[in-house]
């Protein structure tokens, strides 16, 4: 863990807590273990600090033109560090995960969609039911579902520290294991992605096997989408394709409770000026407006992506 780094409602940093050694050592792992054959956490752990950073733009007054960081206790963050980590393993060597989430071509469209506040709204209902589709221990999954449950939270202010509040909904953004958790919370709808997307945008290879003849063999691998945590991008070689894979996500976001703000989504397609594109997205119940209506970059214009 690193150093120099903010310290939860307790005041223990990671620095008291690498001088551990002896009796209070083996007392720090005895404490870990039984809370983890348990598959719950202490109350204190449960409490947390909420510091408002303010964002480039003015504030007005509105919480959300802040970016909040989440202090933690430490004890908790370290043994929550030695979980992610193990998990973090078994998920890429066994390649459990199935969607492409790693972190001015023809025939191409992209659109790049806008999530707001994606650990904050997380349902831990939805969440229970990724971790069990993969097969989580019971005990696992009850860990991580109580390290999000029963929260208590008050914010840093410059008139001191306001009162505590009960945590209602979403996992924290300051907990080691969260970006994993979106992970896993996504990979259903990568998954279907992946399945279901009707036109895909095929990128293409050839590799040279012979020089004399001339050989090559023709590679091709299908791309529906590219996505880093909550930065998604949605790529299809038409139209429809994209209506599709809008249709899918918008679908998926109302069930899961996440906050997708189409007013902030990027359409790129191979267009050379500024055009108003109108998607159709196939009727559901799940989706209150079935027309979603874009105006395209031109190949020659930027956008931001992941924060570039």
């Amino acid at each position: 863990m690193p150093n120099n780094k903010a310290s939860g409602p307790s005041k223990i940093s990671y620095e008291m807590l690498k001088h551990l050694s002896g009796d209070a050592l083996d007392f720090f792992l005895l404490l870990a273990n039984s809370y983890l054959s348990r598959g719950d956490i202490p109350a204190d752990w449960r409490e947390a600090v909420v510091y408002p950073i303010p964002k480039s733009h003015d504030f007005d007054a509105q919480l959300k033109n802040t970016r909040s960081i989440t202090l933690l206790e430490t004890v908790c963050k370290c043994v929550v560090k030695v979980v992610t980590n193990r998990l973090s393993h078994l998920l890429a060597d066994n390649k459990i995960l199935q969607g492409h989430n790693f972190a001015g071509l023809p025939d191409l469209w992209i659109v790049s969609q806008d999530i707001s506040k994606a650990f904050d709204s997380m349902d831990l209902n939805m969440l229970k039911l990724a971790l069990e589709k993969l097969h989580f221990p019971a005990l696992l999954v009850r860990f991580i579902l109580n390290l999000f449950t029963r929260r208590n939270n008050k914010i840093i202010t410059c008139y001191g520290d306001t009162p505590r509040y009960r945590v209602r909904v979403g996992i924290d953004q300051g907990e080691i294991i969260s970006p994993l958790l979106w992970v896993i919370y996504l990979d259903p709808l990568l998954a279907v992605l992946n399945q279901e997307a009707s036109d895909p945008f095929l990128l293409k290879s050839s590799a040279l096997l012979d020089y004399s003849p001339m050989e090559f063999e023709q590679h091709s691998l299908p791309v529906s989408h590219l996505t880093f945590l909550d930065d998604s991008t949605l790529i299809a070689s038409s139209k429809s394709g994209i209506e599709d894979q809008l249709s899918i996500t918008a679908e998926f976001y109302t069930l899961n409770n996440v906050q997708a703000n189409s007013a902030k989504y990027v359409l790129l397609f191979s267009s050379d000026s500024f055009s108003v594109i109108s998607f159709g997205l196939f009727p559901s119940p799940l989706i209150n407006n079935n027309t979603l209506t874009l105006t395209s970059f031109a190949l020659t214009t930027s956008f931001r992506f992941l924060g570039v």
